[in-house]
């Protein structure tokens, strides 16, 4: 058995291990990209399902076989008489580390790039609330948590998946409630916006996308270049 073999031990039976190794790349490749350009890239939702797929059932497999390993009842499966056994467990062990690693660097990134651009995120996949009316801010007194756009009503909240947008909109609706006990309460309603647009200039700043980013070109495909 060859480490291919072990490490398809893991995979569903519609999975073959070129396909693992596949999605391994493209993982390595978004990782690459996220981390290069300034603004969020469309979340990848059929991959990611697929690798923490993978990351569970190849979880399950090393506590099945460090559990056997250490049962002194049974004498076939022991690390002793089984020698190869701990190298099993070594391979599985690297490889489930190797893509536990860009998992959590690829949300590190994206997280780290919505929080510094949280409203304008939030705009993108969410409409702004409307302002409040004369006799509304009479009757209310409006908080600026009171204008944070919710994304709940999006069922496609794309570049972003599900769970960051209900992310999002949570954080920004703690940030929004700390300006407003600081000092937003203290100005007039129509100045607790965070999302003002007022004389022209907008107060929501998103990712400078002129920035100057590295390509790596694999392949030659006609004048120029194509692929990763």
């Amino acid at each position: 058995m060859d480490i291919d073999d072990i490490l398809a031990s893991v995979d569903r039976h519609d999975t073959s291990p070129e396909s693992a190794a596949l999605d391994h790349q493209l993982l390595t490749r978004l990782w690459v990209a996220e981390r290069a350009v300034s603004e969020l890239l469309p979340w990848p939702g059929p991959l990611m399902e697929r690798m923490m797929e993978r990351v569970r059932k190849q979880i399950e497999r090393i506590e099945d076989l460090a559990a056997s390993s250490s049962d002194p009842y049974n004498t076939t499966t022991t690390s002793t008489n089984n020698p190869t056994l701990n190298l099993k467990l070594s391979i599985l062990q690297t490889d489930l580390a190797r893509t536990q690693f860009l998992i959590r660097s690829f949300l590190r990134q994206r997280l780290a790039k919505l929080t510094k651009h949280s409203m304008h995120y939030l705009l993108l996949v969410a409409p702004p609330r409307a302002s409040p009316t004369p006799s509304s801010q009479q009757s209310h007194t409006q908080t600026p948590e009171d204008f944070i756009p919710d994304p709940a009503d999006n069922p496609n909240p794309s570049p972003l998946s599900a769970q960051e947008a209900a992310f999002l909109h949570a954080h920004q609706t703690l940030l929004a409630g700390h300006y407003g006990a600081s000092f937003l309460n203290s100005f007039p309603p129509q100045l607790r916006r965070l999302d003002d647009n007022a004389g022209g200039t907008s107060m929501v700043q998103g990712p400078e996308v002129r920035e100057a980013v590295v390509v790596s070109l694999g392949r030659r495909c006609g004048w120029g270049m194509c692929g990763l």
